[in-house]
């Protein structure tokens, strides 16, 4: 591989993992709040189902922002974009360790949540930069599973550091290593090439936010989007509080939950580019997840461990199904395949806030948690009716749904 805008290739390897640790960081501020949303709630003096607010706060504003950083990396340039997104995100994130009221702490999540949507398109954007042909895939599949590592590290270290030293030192971990990496990254990752190729325009970007394909895929995903944010968010209160897990046994059955998708995510995307009944494939991943969030308060403890593996494992599958199928098609080229990601997570992220919203008051704030995995359930299944209609959003001479 060449040099990339006068540096040397030999410098692209140093890049590569300062954005695998950014998107690790990244992955850890994601899912910091919700192992220890009981003890935040004593914190801020309020009911535990309040804390849930934090959540949507944040979800929404990821969400909100997904098309803006696309949009924004493809008129700046993606390397800004993401730097400015690991800044905000590491500023909201260590004044949120910092506040001890309910509201300051449910704004500066939002503010988390622009920073975090600012950092992932753009960072995405830049792999396609910096690599090319095989490697890119590589690096992508890499760069996707620090995500996960990030998420198991936060869901088992989070309640350990707040039970030994508070609830603000584990924030403020998050927080401050998310600066640091700005700051490396900001010497680390080298400015990319000018390309000599028009930039997409108008006409493109409106294209692709208006296909019926991404909106419809993006929507019959909805539910699971959500169940697969809510419950690493929620069972590690469910494991102290219904089971009688210590705080390393409930963190660490939590890591399985989220760390499993490695395994799954190569699988799912392996099979969708090999069959032309993907929308089967949707179809048969989004049950086994259901089945395995209704089966959760009914579990024996020992078969707990293999539920977490099941969800971990078919999460994993569904997003390595869901983000290969756009790319199947000869509508999205390269330059908005960014785009239609950030189009996909935006639907996803908004609407699945609100489901996280209204589970997280209604039944976890009341301590019903038979209750709660019943509703991310039933949730998850629910708007999977909309693969229905999926076939009729296909050219007419490209079928792989």
């Amino acid at each position: 591989m060449g040099s990339v805008s006068g540096r040397p290739a030999g410098r692209l390897p140093w890049a590569f993992a300062s954005l695998l640790i950014a998107r690790a960081i990244y992955a850890y501020n994601w899912y910091d709040v919700g192992p220890i949303q009981t003890g935040l709630a004593r914190t801020f003096a309020s009911p535990p189902g309040d804390l849930s607010f934090a959540l949507w706060a944040f979800l929404f504003a990821v969400g909100a922002f997904q098309i803006p950083a696309g949009i924004l990396s493809l008129r700046t340039s993606p390397r800004t974009v993401s730097l400015i997104g690991v800044l905000v995100l590491g500023a909201g994130a260590t004044g949120s360790a910092l506040v001890t009221n309910l509201w300051a702490f449910v704004t500066l999540r939002f503010v988390v949540g622009i920073g975090a949507a600012l950092f992932f398109s753009p960072a995405m954007a830049l792999l396609t930069e910096y690599y090319e042909g095989e490697r890119r895939g590589l690096a992508f599949g890499v760069f996707n599973g620090a995500f996960s590592l990030g998420a198991a590290l936060a869901v088992f270290l989070t309640p350990v550091l707040a039970n030994h030293s508070g609830d603000s030192v584990a924030l403020l971990v998050g927080g401050i290593a998310m600066l640091a990496i700005a700051l490396e990254n900001l010497w680390v990752l080298p400015p990319t090439v000018k390309s000599s190729e028009v930039s997409p325009g108008a006409e493109a970007i409106s294209r692709t936010l208006r296909s019926p394909l991404l909106w419809i895929l993006a929507l019959s995903l909805l539910g699971f989007w959500a169940a697969n944010f809510a419950v690493p968010q929620y069972i590690v209160s469910f494991a102290r509080e219904v089971r009688g897990y210590t705080v390393a046994q409930s963190g660490g059955l939590d890591a399985i939950f989220v760390m499993t998708a490695l395994l799954g995510s190569p699988l799912g995307g392996y099979l969708a580019s090999r069959t032309h009944r993907a929308r089967v494939l949707l179809a048969i991943g989004v049950v086994l997840v259901m089945l395995s969030i209704l089966a959760l308060p009914y579990l024996p403890d020992i078969l707990l461990w293999g539920d977490a593996l099941l969800f971990g494992v078919t999460s994993g599958y569904l997003f390595g199904v869901l983000y290969l199928i756009p790319t199947r098609y000869r509508e999205f080229d390269r330059k908005t395949a960014a785009l239609s990601i950030g189009l996909i997570n935006g639907i996803q992220v908004i609407g699945g806030s609100f489901l996280v919203l209204s589970g997280g008051y209604v039944f976890f704030g009341s301590g019903n948690y038979t209750g709660l995995w019943g509703f991310f359930g039933l949730v998850c299944i629910a708007p999977l009716v909309l693969l229905l209609w999926v076939r009729r959003t296909e050219p007419g001479d490209q079928r792989f749904l």
